[in-house]
């Protein structure tokens, strides 16, 4: 009997394809070294709304994550080799031309990042594949733990985690790039799927994301924290972990349907892969440097959104045929899941 395919809900996937915007926003910051700390010549009004702009993204990655916690990871053979497949079809493709024109030399080094094991920006690739192999035990707890002790294991998680960020100077949490806080995160969406809380008005979860971000925003504004990239602006900041979690209630509550949002959001991962390969980041960030420099203002945001679009766009088309080619492959494979 033929098993029917489970239609991607859009909601969920237009918050995906958000969220991979975000994520071009943040490096756009990143890319920038006079836009990480606020100089003391910059306009008022310019300082307010890059930090604003760049709190309103940083939960980027937090989002990913706590949408799968959300749903909860189902284990299965073709989703594992479907990933991996994605990413060396990357990683090996976007580094064969560099290999080919001489742009890049033939070494040990480069080899090994062509595979995203050396060089390769890809660090959330490795903590996610991470978080799969332990997803059949957390889905185990998220499904048979009782509330008191599922709520009492969530708070006592993300007390220590910010114990440890904010006064020790152990680094295994990395200010949220690391396999540990996708952990809480995890946990955490499942709890507030199972136990969702009685507020009926889905814009007051909306409300609380935008809240989450003025606040961090005031943090830096105000002084105490002049650093974007401060404790404020990691991702595990208390604040960037509700933020998010109330954007993705929110999104919960909405009724989309849409065949192109789909389309799309099933090849957004791979504009993390595009713009992040060691060989295109240089690129992308002297794209970026060429913008701030020509242009300000609402011209600059414009020129950088059309930018990013381009990106977006570029990234999306490009896998396309790495699923057809997938399929295919699986196909001929025909190993069960």
């Amino acid at each position: 009997m033929k098993q029917i395919k489970k239609e991607r809900e859009s909601n969920f996937e237009l918050l995906r394809i958000i969220a991979m915007a975000m994520v071009l926003a943040v490096h756009i910051f990143h890319s920038l070294p006079q836009y990480s700390s606020l100089p003391a010549d910059t306009p008022l009004l310019t300082s307010l709304a890059n930090l604003v702009t760049h709190e309103t993204n940083i939960v980027c990655v937090n989002i990913f994550v706590l949408i799968s916690g959300w749903f909860g990871i189902k284990f299965s053979y073709k989703g594992l080799a479907n990933f991996i497949f994605q990413v060396l079809f990357f990683s090996i493709g976007l580094t064969l031309p560099f290999f080919i024109n001489g742009d890049l030399d033939i070494n040990s080094i480069n080899i090994l990042s062509s595979f995203a094991l050396y060089k390769n920006s890809y660090w959330f690739v490795w903590a996610y594949l991470l978080l799969y192999a332990l997803a059949p035990v957390l889905n185990s707890f998220v499904e048979n733990t009782d509330k008191k002790t599922f709520r009492r294991t969530i708070l006592l998680y993300f007390t220590l985690q910010t114990i440890i960020a904010v006064f020790t100077r152990l680094g295994f949490f990395k200010g949220g790039y690391h396999f540990a806080p996708f952990i809480g995160l995890y946990l955490l969406a499942g709890y507030m799927k199972q136990y969702p809380l009685n507020i009926k008005n889905k814009y007051i979860y909306l409300a609380i994301y935008v809240a989450c971000v003025a606040i961090n925003s005031g943090f830096i504004f105000s002084g105490i924290n002049v650093n974007l990239n401060s404790f404020v602006s990691q991702f595990i900041n208390p604040l960037n972990i509700i933020g998010p979690m109330a954007l993705v209630i929110f999104f919960s509550k909405l009724n989309i349907k849409s065949k192109a949002v789909n389309w799309v959001a099933s090849s957004c991962f791979a504009v993390f892969l595009t713009h992040m390969h060691f060989c295109i980041f240089p690129y992308y960030k002297q794209g970026c440097e060429y913008f701030i420099e020509k242009y300000s203002g609402p011209e600059f945001i414009a020129a950088m959104t059309l930018y990013s679009a381009v990106i977006y766009i570029i990234s999306v088309l490009l896998d396309k045929p790495r699923i057809v080619l997938f399929n295919a492959i699986w196909k001929k494979i025909g190993t069960k899941q």
